[in-house]
């Protein structure tokens, strides 16, 4: 009885295996055909079951799971852009409304981020296979990805990465960069991104330029047109080692912090460079293509003729020339005049409410 039951037990593992949706790339196909199509939360919450359980029925993580969870991952992409649309356009209607659009997507990038973290610990593991050395690039990709939407979704939320993400995401790019992988596209046989010719490298700078909005100052939809917009102008930039010559932002891959200016010759660290003049240039383009009045009529989604113009001037400082972003908004002038300074929310409530039996006179 004793040696029998190993054998009983690994013979219902193996059973269980065999409707597992994470077994192969074929077995997750069939699981994807079978799912409904009509309710994209539905759609969330199943796979997000699937992802969360991630590598299924095997102890072992090997390339076949890596594949399933690629053409998981292929098939929810436009559910969290369903998702994402549904959040900028509805996060003020309630808190309620905003807390279950959030985590519908923020919940499916943990599942997927700390799967492909398994998935590459394990391809890591094994060193010089043929099967992993082809699936890993890919899975690098998509774990950048998934950061870079981890990235944006806190920005929603007027938040923003400690030092520690910063960390992993430089460790991701610096672990890509020295195999040669970072610019490797995402094409992956029958698992069919939106974007194929994606690298991690494009996903990495992408997050860095977005990441420079984490001031608390760009509302959700503000937010989410600017990632849209860096999709488009950002393709041809690159990251490129010391001297960076004609470059005016830096990133130190050693360091818990991102993008930089480079306002002066930096020494210690792993610096790499990028030259975000071409965005630039698009804010600039964009800009004096605007029409004039908000009436003119817009692409649903798009902000308005007016919003977008005072967000690019935004982002000209943020991704333009030094002298741009360091002139002052208005010209500075000397004064000498007594100031009251208010502290608590009770004394600035009563302060603001003497200001009506203030003469006319106190009052400029």
């Amino acid at each position: 009885m004793v040696s029998k039951r190993p054998l009983r037990e690994q013979f219902r593992t193996w059973r269980r295996s065999l409707r597992d949706p994470l077994r192969s790339g074929n077995a997750a196909a069939r699981w994807i055909a079978s799912l409904p199509t009509s309710d994209p939360l539905q759609l969330q919450r199943e796979t997000l079951d699937l992802v969360a359980s991630f590598p299924g029925g095997r102890r072992r993580i090997g390339p076949a799971q890596a594949e399933a969870l690629l053409r998981v991952d292929a098939r929810c992409e436009p559910i969290i852009s369903h998702l994402t649309a549904q959040y900028t356009a509805n996060y003020q209607r309630s808190s309620s409304v905003e807390t279950r659009l959030w985590h519908g997507v923020f919940d499916l990038v943990k599942a997927f981020t700390a799967a492909y973290q398994a998935a590459l610990k394990a391809g890591y593991a094994a060193g010089e296979q043929k099967r992993w050395k082809t699936v890993l690039p890919r899975v690098l990709v998509r774990l950048a990805h998934y950061k870079a939407i981890d990235g944006k979704f806190r920005l929603f939320r007027y938040s923003h990465w400690i030092p520690a993400q910063w960390r992993e995401l430089h460790e991701l790019y610096e672990f890509a960069r020295m195999r040669g992988w970072q610019r490797e596209p995402l094409a992956f046989g029958g698992a069919a991104f939106s974007q194929p010719g994606e690298s991690l490298e494009q996903e990495y700078i992408r997050s860095l330029l977005l990441m420079r909005l984490d001031s608390g100052n760009f509302t959700p939809d503000q937010v989410e047109w600017v990632g849209r917009s860096l999709e488009e102008w950002t393709p041809s930039l690159t990251l490129t080692p010391p001297p960076g010559t004609g470059a005016n932002f830096y990133v130190d891959l050693s360091g818990t912090q991102g993008l930089k200016r480079q306002e002066k010759a930096r020494a210690g660290g792993r610096l790499m460079y990028l030259d975000a003049t071409a965005v630039y240039a698009r804010v600039v383009e964009r800009m004096r293509a605007l029409p004039e009045q908000d009436a003119d009529p817009h692409l649903p989604g798009a902000l308005p003729p007016r919003e977008q113009k005072l967000l690019l001037m935004r982002l000209a400082a943020l991704y333009g020339p030094d002298a741009l972003a360091f002139s002052p908004r208005a010209p500075r002038k000397s004064t000498d005049v007594e100031m009251r300074v208010v502290v608590g929310l009770q004394s600035l409530t009563r302060a603001v409410a003497e200001v009506e039996h203030l003469s006319a006179e106190a009052k400029t």
